[in-house]
């Protein structure tokens, strides 16, 4: 069961519905599992994340009462092709972060599957953030996440920061993680991820890194989005990424390649040339933070996915993948469209320990 903890949910679904709030098109409710159903509402889309087990129970029990929607399924991690095709019979199409993520996850999959980048985390939103980046005056390092992401991308490059901890080049080292699930086997400095203190201890840092090295030989670390270096720069956080399609994709956009690493001895030459002052100043002259922010809005994400629909539809009428109900028949991946679609859609979600809606009155022709 998925929650607005999750951070898939922060960063897909709940940022569409973020997104559409203030349009004057949409209104917003939920729905709870066991209840009635869709009630009288004319639901256009369904959304649904891949790995919410009640909200697919809540789904394929409720699905007759509104067989002209489009359901879409958020993808997340691929631990296993099946997870995803067991959904075939239910899913129009599938959501994912990354070009290469849909690549991986269309290879296998009859229903279209389509790229929607993710926005800005809120977690990493400070009240008094001003989209200014602060200038930097000490070195000290730092890391977030999920424990399990810890072993699976950065164990090879640990050995270089103790050395560089050892030699002074780096002020201090800590990490922001869930501590009851870390084993901490290097005896590291540990802060306790919470909500409420995230971007306050994220600020903490003067740079962060992040690693989409694949230390576990699976895919999944690849086919992440950026956004945990759009999270650190929106704290105000420098962060030093791994040359990996996605971080690659970010910050040779934003003049920020400086800051890629391609190897432990590559992490080695970074950390020794630290400068706080210039490379502070170089973010803020690159002025990602302003791309950032018009770039990843919830409202560019919702109205992306907004044109999603448009074209998922479009390509249902011209023939091109499987009719809404026709849902057992062969279908081909159609790219869509970046031009805008006139089209108010009704939409709903399904995710976490409730079954949300997002309906919109249909706008005038």
């Amino acid at each position: 069961m998925l929650s607005e903890n999750d951070a898939c949910v922060r960063l897909q679904s709940d940022a569409i519905v973020r997104g559409l709030a203030d349009t004057p098109a949409f209104e917003c409710g939920t729905y709870k599992p066991g209840a009635a159903g869709f009630g009288d509402r004319k639901i256009d889309c369904i959304g649904f994340h891949y790995n919410d087990i009640e909200a697919v129970r809540f789904l394929r029990s409720h699905r007759h009462l509104a067989p002209n929607a489009l359901i879409a399924c958020f993808g997340a991690d691929i631990y296993s092709y099946e997870s995803y095709t067991q959904l075939h019979e239910l899913a129009d199409l599938y959501v994912v972060p990354t070009e290469l993520h849909r690549s991986v996850l269309a290879a296998q999959l009859e229903a279209p599957v389509y790229a929607l980048p993710e926005p800005v985390d809120p977690l990493a939103i400070a009240p008094d953030f001003d989209w200014n980046f602060p200038l930097k005056r000490t070195r000290r390092l730092g890391w977030f996440g999920y424990p399990e992401s810890f072993y699976k991308g950065m164990l090879s490059l640990m050995p270089v920061i103790q050395r560089h901890l050892e030699a002074g080049t780096v002020d201090d080292f800590a990490l922001l993680t869930d501590q009851k699930r870390f084993p901490n086997d290097w005896n590291l400095k540990l802060k306790p991820f919470s909500r409420e203190t995230f971007i306050t201890d994220l600020r903490a840092f003067d740079y962060v890194v992040v690693s989409h090295f694949p230390l576990d030989l699976h895919v999944n670390s690849l086919i992440k989005s950026a956004n945990k270096a759009v999270t650190a720069l929106v704290a105000g956080t420098i962060p030093i990424a791994t040359d990996t399609p996605s971080y690659r994709e970010l910050f040779a956009s934003l003049g920020l390649e400086r800051f890629l690493v391609t190897s432990p001895r590559d992490l080695d030459r970074v950390l020794g040339g630290l400068d706080p002052d210039s490379d502070s100043a170089l973010i803020r002259r690159s002025g990602a933070l302003d791309a950032i922010k018009h770039r990843l809005s919830d409202t560019n994400t919702a109205r992306a996915f907004v044109d999603i629909l448009a074209a998922c539809r479009d390509s249902a009428a011209q023939g091109s993948h499987r009719a809404v109900g026709a849902r057992k028949t062969s279908v081909s991946y159609a790219q869509f469209s970046t031009e805008r679609v006139k089209l108010a859609p009704r939409l709903a979600r399904a995710i976490g320990n409730r079954l949300p809606w997002l309906a919109a009155k249909r706008a005038a022709e």
